[in-house]
């Protein structure tokens, strides 16, 4: 007995030294994550206060893969988040997958192919190989992880010993393997400026090209005024036809000059262009998917599909338009400059006479915009009811409903042609109108040009010239901006289309409890749930009790509840009351993409597609 005892203090002893040991250990982890967490908060402060983006410095105690990823995030205006359960995860190694998954951030394996080091692209986690034989095929990729980030033409290498640019030695030593980090839309509710601020942000070096390249275009155009000036007043009264041959010199040199800054700004936009296509497609892919399954079933797909659309054409119609204003705008304010230099009365009254197509447009788009938002309802309605035919059509031929459906279709089409046919007809009468307005304003200043001359013999012909030569400039990039406000309207009801895309919050673990390796235990208590808040309840007062290794079948008629029950145990619905427990956490505090992880289903009408991706 005293044997026994003497084991049983020495026992309670040792456990007390144990947990006061993993008191200590969480101190410190408490400690060391407060002064992250602190750090982080200052360094936060000192980018709004400076208004610059900090360079966020991985720490050396990290592993060389959470070094490399950190560098990368931070490039891409992320900050990393470390997995949850980090205790685990740094007993069977920490994975690339486990920091994006925390971070929310997606990633792609890629191949790094010919001499990818010249050029620039997204950003990369590249790996230094240990011996000169590459590893390929879509293996295990094995070696030093180390950040690769775009820097003009080509790529900056950053590792433990600093960075050095990329080139055709430091390339040998990589893997023929990389992977992508891809940078995803705020969790936030978004609206379009949102959208384009996310798809222009990493475009502020192209755009500035871009606007660069354009002031350098409105001053080369500056020059024809003031060519044609000195030849229709003094080269062409005065007959000299050497000067007549300098001044054609130098229209062929701003022509050729002209065209090749084009070639520039045009390589300058593609790229901006680029970079936005890859952004934004693939942060609005990203959304989608993260999107709870509740979202999915407010509609159908063909609605779905083709607000998602709506989303690709938005993008690609902002950029142009983007562009055009930018571009335009450079021009209007050069040309309006010299066009008041060269007559001030002649650009008032040019300038009067063109505010009133630019308020004729804003006024007959406000018209259109009625016309498309019902358009554009029906569209949905229309794809939507197709596409239930096209996937339903065995079902529609033996209930012999072919001519209903038909009906339906064909109605659905007729309205929505019948506003398209009103809308045209607007567009119609605002293009007729607009043809005739550059007369029109010819018609003016000439007018204004006869009355003010009469009274000033000595106005010069070289002097009118050169501003009408200022006035048809500005009048051009006037009307390319008065078109592009056009399109930015019409893009208004597109942006209403996908609200409940951009609304919707995408489903994410953030402070969600790790679920860690569930045992298989689960327990329903008192669930009570409801599709319908006017409906009645699909289950009510459900108890069910599962142990570790149990077998469960459930069973019932249609309508019972038994795909309600799954779809709860995944998380894809929250019941009205009760609760939901695996291993005794509640579901509704568990990150669910790790729970789901865990969790094999077997789904009620899953099949394969046939062909793949591409096709």
């Amino acid at each position: 007995f005293d044997a026994f005892c003497e084991m049983i203090f020495s026992s309670l002893a040792m456990n007390a030294r144990l947990r006061a040991a993993d008191d200590l250990g969480a101190l410190r982890q408490m400690q060391k994550s407060s002064r992250k967490a602190l750090s982080s908060a200052l360094g936060t402060l000192g980018e709004a206060l400076s208004g610059k983006r900090r360079k966020v410095a991985a720490s050396r105690e990290d592993s060389p893969l959470r070094r490399a990823f950190s560098t990368v995030a931070a490039f891409l205006g992320r900050s990393v988040a470390a997995p949850k359960g980090e205790e685990l995860a740094s007993e069977r190694g920490e994975s690339l997958r486990d920091l994006a998954r925390a971070s929310n951030l997606q990633l792609r394996r890629v191949t790094l192919a010919g001499p990818w080091w010249i050029s620039d692209g997204a950003p990369l986690i590249a790996y230094v190989q240990e011996n000169a034989e590459k590893s390929s095929g879509g293996g295990e990729m094995s070696g030093t992880p180390v950040a690769l980030l775009p820097s003009g033409r080509g790529y900056r290498l950053v590792d433990d010993e600093g960075e050095r640019r990329v080139d055709e030695r430091i390339a040998a030593t990589l893997g023929q393997d990389a992977i992508q980090v891809y940078r995803p839309l705020p969790g936030s509710p978004l609206g379009g400026m949102d959208l384009l601020r996310f798809g222009l942000a990493g475009t502020k070096r192209d755009m500035g090209a871009v606007l660069v390249i354009s002031v350098c275009l409105a001053l080369l155009g500056m020059i024809s005024p003031e060519v044609n000036r000195q030849i229709f007043g003094e080269v062409i009264p005065q007959a000299e036809r050497g000067r007549m041959l300098q001044l054609f010199g130098i229209l062929v040199s701003v022509a050729l000059s002209s065209g090749l800054l084009h070639l520039a700004n045009g390589t300058a936009f593609l790229r901006t262009e680029s970079v936005m296509d890859h952004d934004v497609s693939a942060g609005i892919w990203d959304r989608l998917l993260r999107l709870p399954v509740g979202f999915f079933r407010k509609t159908t797909s063909g609605d779905l599909a083709n607000r998602a659309l709506g989303l690709f054409m938005l993008r690609e119609t902002a950029s142009r338009t983007v562009k055009t204003l930018l571009v335009q705008s450079v021009f209007l304010i050069f040309f309006l400059g010299q066009s008041f230099w060269y007559d001030w009365r002649l650009a008032l009254s040019g300038l009067a006479c063109l505010f009133v197509p630019a308020a004729l447009t804003v006024v007959v788009n406000v018209v259109q915009l009625r016309f498309q938002r019902k358009m554009i309802g029906l569209q949905n309605r229309l794809l939507a009811l197709t596409f239930q035919i096209m996937t339903g059509i065995s079902k529609i031929r033996v209930a012999g409903a072919e001519e209903r459906s038909f009906a339906r279709w064909a109605e659905l089409f007729g309205a929505q042609r019948t506003l398209g046919t009103s809308a045209r007809r607007l567009e119609v009468f605002l293009n007729t109108v607009m043809a005739l307005f550059p007369l029109s304003v010819a018609i003016v200043i000439l007018f204004a040009l006869v009355r003010w001359s009469a009274a000033d013999a000595s106005y010069e012909t070289g002097r009118f010239m050169a501003f009408w030569s200022a006035f048809g400039a500005l009048q051009g990039a006037f009307f390319q901006m008065v078109s592009s406000v056009t399109t930015t309207l019409n893009m208004l009801p597109m942006v209403e289309n996908l609200a409940p895309i951009l609304q919707a919050e995408p489903e994410t673990g953030d402070l969600k409890t790790d679920p860690g390796e569930i045992t298989g235990r689960i327990d329903l208590e008192g669930v009570v749930f409801r599709y319908l808040k006017e409906g009645p309840p699909v289950l009510k007062g459900l108890d069910l009790h599962i142990e570790p290794g149990e077998f469960v079948a459930v069973v019932g008629p249609s309508g019972a509840g038994k795909s309600t029950l799954i779809r709860l145990l995944l998380g894809f619905d929250q019941p009205e009351s009760g609760g939901i427990f695996y291993d005794n956490k509640d579901i509704a505090e568990l990150d669910l993409g790790k729970l789901r992880r865990q969790i094999g289903v077997v789904l009620q009408s899953g099949g394969l597609l046939s062909g793949d991706i591409a096709s």
